[in-house]
This record gives structure tokens, C-alpha cells and sequence, in this order.
């Protein structure tokens, strides 16, 4: 893991990663709570954290499913994890998550990582087809992020969300950086993170 590690972005490359914190965080979770079966992902990016979540794969077993809309963010991902050697425990879905078919694409999803289109509706869509796919723990990155652009007093799509389906989840767990040490354009109201377990 120390090699991926090093060889990934951090938010103090791009403010759109996640941080290093969280990263970490999401490590330690996986290693104690993950038991091998598949990972999906809402938003490949640049791979990031799809090398970190193969990782976990290489390691427990399973594979990372991934899914972003844009052809270039996937190529740039797949070429990443061919750098670190994970590449065999990726599957790469070009796909818009919210108005293509690809659920039927996976199966056995144990632990889902959303970080795709930050609103209420998005958040909404993206755990019910988590909850759907039976994920038994769902992580959200950008849990604090402002719904309301640099208006502290606003909440997240995220918190909004869970707020919404308390009796769905138990045991939230606030990962990553805190307010005020993670930085985004938008502000941010807590902490960067969050992973609950589906009841």
C-alpha cells in the first residue's frame, strides 16, 4: 500500500481528491471491515482512489468497479493502475450514473464509495443503487462539502440525504480531514468524510 501511496494525488495536488487523511482513514476501515467481495465506485476521476480501493482488492480479494462518465478520466485511471500493477483487479465502466443501465454490470458489492454529482438527487441515486446492489457499507466523500456555495451555515447534499434515511444506516463513522483543515472553493461545514453500514 506504502507504494500506491506514494505514487497517487492528494487534495494538495487538486482540491477535487480526497486527502491523504481520508485515503488512510478509508484504508484502516477496509483492512478491519472488508471481507473480499466487490467495491463499486461513483466517479473514477483521475484513479486516485480507484488505485487505493484495488489495492484493498489485491489484498482481501474481490474487484473495484468504477464507473465515471467521461471516456478520457477512465483511460487516465486505467493507465495509473497499470503503472502500480492493479490493473487486473479494476473493471472500468464508461456509463452516465443517471441515465444509463450498467446496475446489471455488478454483482456482490460489499462496500460502495460515493463521489460523483454532489446534490440531494444525486446523493439519493446513488445510495439507492448502492442500497440496491445489497453494499453493506456505503462511504461518501464531501460529507461536509457547502450545498450553498461559501455559505457556512449551509448544509451538504450529503447530510441533507442521510437525514432522510436514519433508519437505513447505523454507525456513522466521520473520516478524513475536519472542518477548517480541508479546504474546497465551496466551503466546507464538517468533516470531509463519512462511512455508514446499511441495516
Amino acid at each position: 500500500m506504502d507504494f500506491v501511496i506514494q505514487n497517487i494525488e492528494n487534495d494538495d495536488i487538486n482540491k477535487a481528491n480526497s486527502s491523504l487523511k481520508m485515503k488512510k482513514d478509508m484504508i484502516k476501515f477496509l483492512r478491519e471491515n472488508y471481507s473480499g467481495n466487490n467495491i463499486l465506485e461513483y466517479g473514477t476521476a483521475w484513479g486516485n482512489t480507484t488505485a487505493i480501493l484495488a489495492q484493498i482488492c489485491k489484498e482481501k480479494g474481490g474487484k473495484v468497479y468504477t464507473i465515471d462518465l467521461y471516456q478520457d478520466r477512465i483511460q487516465k485511471s486505467k493507465n495509473l493502475l497499470k503503472k502500480l500493477n492493479l490493473l487486473d483487479y479494476a473493471v472500468f465502466i464508461v456509463a452516465d450514473l443517471y441515465k444509463d443501465s450498467w446496475q446489471n454490470k455488478i454483482d456482490n458489492v460489499e462496500f460502495s464509495f460515493i463521489d460523483a454529482v454532489h446534490t440531494v438527487n444525486a446523493v439519493r441515486s446513488d445510495t439507492d443503487n448502492a442500497i440496491n446492489l445489497k453494499s453493506r457499507f456505503i462511504c461518501y466523500h464531501d460529507y461536509g462539502l457547502n450545498l450553498v456555495k461559501r455559505d457556512f451555515n449551509s448544509s451538504s447534499a450529503v447530510k441533507l440525504y442521510l437525514d432522510t434515511i436514519k433508519d437505513k444506516y447505523k454507525n456513522k463513522l466521520l473520516i478524513g480531514e475536519v472542518q477548517g483543515k480541508w479546504i474546497t472553493s465551496a466551503g466546507t461545514n464538517d468533516y470531509e468524510g463519512c462511512i455508514i453500514e446499511i441495516i
